[in-house]
């Protein structure tokens, strides 16, 4: 070391004398990065600089250290090292201070942004939404690049302003959005030193709509009709301006007003009443406003608002009226089609609502509160949800969706729910409400009452379903006729024309006799059961009352009690969901009964029966479950005759194919379904489903 200042020694840790002709290496052995950027200085021959912290040995904090390494020759090195704790601080809290801007902009609702070399380096979401655009498409846009080339050098100029004090002002120019349409900004911006760097800090607004705004209602206020008028109290002579003279439609050069020419043009039944307010009022110093009609020199109806207040001279005595003349023809005109409207929604029979965007209602008619049961006050403000079942929430989500896109909805047909909780079948038109500026902000619901005609249409379907029934029962009765009663019959009639015979012997005769009483007791068989079937449609009227399906079964059991203990029958039964039912006991115990001796007697050669009956509740019916482990049916060969009468698939076995054909009787006759499923060998499976009540 041959030569240093001050802040070499404070930066050395060491007293000047003890620094002189030491080797570099020695004093900074504990410094490897210091001794490493010397090597690199003389090896590469190069001057560079570099920062790192650094503790010095004398103080405690630590501090920022900038050092120069300047190569002079192979064998002297400058070092100049400058302390820069203060400046790094600074730094660390323009960066903090840049970090919460972007926290607190992120979640802004202005555009916020950041500019660094007319280039934005940081805008938040808003901004993005403001021209369309995404953050990651905004980032690194020159900052004039969204504006208006015409008002590209008011921006510039109000940037330009001092940046000495902050500025209280803001200024309004034209950008333009991504799909070029012209927005409306208001753009207030500050400059900043941010890490060594000028950067513009600020936000935008959207005023487009204001802007709109502003703009109709300076049209509004031009379009405006409002004449004004003076009365001389001494003279009665009026003085009208142009745009009185042109309400009333008559010429300025040939008519000249007076207070009485003036009550002329008043609507005959408006006449006393103006003229007796503008009498009243020679006593008050306050305004007097009145409204009435006037039908003007061309014979127009029109309705106009007097506005006027009168003058008093020292003596307190009226001397002049100064007023105004407005016409608000349309005004009235609009507000009586409104009322109208309103009438005519409020006298409608179906329900007409307004639902916003995001499902709040927003007006509710007469026929919505007696159809849904809630009146305006408890519905306006609420949801559109608290009305649907919630099984049917989606079904709004998607309407919604539709309404955003202006499609129409059309008398869908769908579900509500009334004020106590009753189920209403409505039809659905929904259209979109549309504002001036072309947006939709909701959507207008009409709901008509349905339910009388779903229940007619149900009632229709319950008659075409019991007609359709009947005419298979029509068809089974023709089938039972043509085939079961004919045979007896036929045999009844040969047999007796074969017993008139006059040389019959008396074994042939006894033979004839025996065959009469069989062909008699099969006719009486089929009339058995055909009285049978009609008992079942005669008792559906039969009073329901409550029954258990545990009780059934103990009466089935103890009944066929013999028959269980000499097949060793076997039962698994499961009424846990529910254990009883509304309905005809006779029918219930039927259906049980003929499934149960139907598996026994069905069952597999050497196999123990095994029946196992559940009960369950799914979709507001109670589901009933037989199974069995018998001899089952191919159902591939006789799945569309499994239920028909007279129907056996099993010959080796006694039986007339009735108990099938009983348990599907009874149980439509009861309102339910039954299902079958089973496999040869495999055995069979019953789902039986009754309404609850």
């Amino acid at each position: 070391m041959i030569g240093f200042n001050h802040a070499a020694t404070e930066f050395a840790s060491n007293q000047i004398d003890q620094l002189l002709n030491k080797s570099a290496s020695n004093l900074y052995k504990n410094e490897p990065e210091i001794i490493a950027d010397f090597h690199r200085c003389l090896k590469e021959k190069i001057s560079f600089e570099r920062e790192f912290n650094y503790r010095f040995k004398s103080k405690e904090a630590e501090k920022y250290i900038h050092i120069k390494y300047v190569y002079v020759n192979d064998e002297i090195v400058v070092v100049q090292p400058e302390e820069i704790t203060e400046k790094k601080k600074l730094e660390q809290m323009l960066v903090a201070s840049e970090k919460r801007f972007h926290s607190l902009a992120d979640n802004s609702l202005v555009g916020t942004f950041i500019i660094k070399n007319n280039v934005y380096t940081y805008v938040n979401k808003e901004f993005g939404n403001i021209f369309g655009y995404t953050i990651e498409e905004m980032i690194g846009k020159n900052q004039f690049e969204i504006f208006v080339e015409e008002d590209r050098n008011i921006l510039q100029q109000y940037l330009a302003e001092s940046p000495e004090h902050e500025k209280t002002h803001s200024c309004e120019i034209r950008g333009i959005h991504k799909n070029n349409n012209l927005i409306n900004i208001e753009f207030f911006g500050t400059s900043k030193i941010i890490n060594d760097q000028e950067a513009t800090l600020g936000a935008l607004l959207d005023i487009t709509e204001r802007k709109k705004s502003e703009s109709r209602l300076v049209e509004a206020q031009m379009t405006t009709k409002v004449g004004s008028w003076e009365t001389d109290l001494s003279t009665l002579q009026v003085y009208w301006s142009n745009e009185t003279f042109s309400i009333f439609e008559l010429d300025v050069h040939s008519f000249n007003p007076t207070h009485n020419s003036f009550l002329d043009y008043v609507h005959p039944e408006d006449k006393q009443k103006v003229d007796d307010a503008f009498k009243s009022s020679f006593t008050s110093k306050e305004y007097n406003t009145i409204k009435h009609r006037i039908i003007t020199a061309k014979g127009k109806l029109k309705h106009v608002e007097e506005r006027w207040r009168v003058s008093f001279n020292a003596n307190n005595e009226p001397v002049r009226v100064f007023g105004t003349c407005q016409d608000i023809t349309e005004t009235i005109e609009y507000e009586e089609k409104l009322a109208l409207s309103s009438l005519i929604v409020n006298s409608s029979h179906d329900a007409i609502l307004s639902v916003a965007l995001d499902g709040t209602i927003t007006s509710w008619n007469k026929g919505a509160e007696k159809i849904l049961g809630y009146n305006e006050t408890e519905a306006i403000g609420k949801s559109i949800y608290m009305l649907i079942p919630e099984e049917l929430h989606e079904e709004e989500v998607k309407i919604s969706s539709s309404i955003q896109e202006r499609k129409v909805i059309d008398r869908y047909e769908t579900v509500r729910i009334s004020k106590n909780g009753a189920i209403v079948h409505v039809s659905l038109t929904v259209s979109p409400i549309i504002n001036e500026f072309n947006q939709v902000i909701g959507a207008s619901k009409i709901m008509r009452d349905i339910s009388v005609q779903i229940a007619s249409e149900y009632e229709k379907a319950q008659i075409m379903n019991d007609l359709i029934q009947r005419n298979k029962d029509l068809e089974q009765f023709a089938y039972i006729v043509s085939h079961n009663l004919r045979a007896p019959v036929a045999n009844i009639i040969g047999i007796t024309s074969f017993m008139k015979m006059p040389d019959l012997k008396p074994a042939e005769q006894a033979s004839m006799v025996s065959s009469l009483n069989q062909s008699v007791s099969a006719l009486d068989g089929v009339i058995k059961d055909l009285s049978l079937i009609l008992q079942i449609r005669r008792e559906v009227n039969e009073q329901k009352t409550t029954i258990h399906f545990s009780a059934i079964m103990n009466e089935i059991q103890l009944a066929i009690d013999n028959l269980i203990k000499l097949e060793k029958v076997t039962f698994e039964i499961d009424f846990s969901a529910i254990d009883q039912i509304s309905s005809i006991k006779s029918y219930i115990y039927s259906i049980f009964y003929n499934l149960i001796t139907n598996s026994i007697k069905y069952r597999r050669p050497y196999v123990h029966p095994l029946i196992k009956i559940k009960s369950s509740i799914a979709d507001n019916q109670i589901l009933l479950v037989f199974s069995d482990n018998g001899l089952g049916i191919d159902l591939k060969k006789n799945k569309d005759t499994v239920f028909g009468l007279y129907k056996r698939f099993h010959s080796h076995i006694e039986g007339k194919g009735m108990g099938l054909f009983m348990v599907k009787t009874q149980v439509e006759t009861l309102g339910g379904k039954i299902h079958i499923a089973s496999e040869p060998n495999k055995g069979t499976q019953f789902k039986i489903e009754l309404p609850i009540e």
